[in-house]
């Protein structure tokens, strides 16, 4: 699961598909799979046996989310295209 976190504001960030601009603040989170984080509850859901699911993910210590730059995952480039984008229509509003 990943997902968008102010750091600053401490909150997520709903993500629009229409974006220009976001915090500079702003971080992808990266959990680790939720079968690492609690096999059982994930043996039930899935209807899978305790023993299956602890040979595919053996319990482990110390597992933490990870934080990166935004720069790694290409939203500035989307945020680029979508202010071009927005630009080109204003543009032709105006004609």
């Amino acid at each position: 699961m990943m997902f968008l976190l102010d750091k600053r504001k401490r909150e997520m960030i709903m993500v629009d598909p229409y974006i220009t601009d976001i915090s500079p603040d702003a971080v992808m989170v990266i959990l680790p799979h939720v079968g690492l984080m609690d096999p059982f509850v994930y043996a039930k859901k899935m209807g899978l046996s305790l023993d299956e699911t602890l040979r595919i993910f053996p319990l482990q210590h110390d597992l933490e989310a990870r934080m990166f730059d935004m720069k790694y995952f290409g939203v500035s480039y989307v945020m680029e295209r979508n202010r071009r984008d927005r630009k080109q229509e204003q543009k032709g509003l105006k004609l």
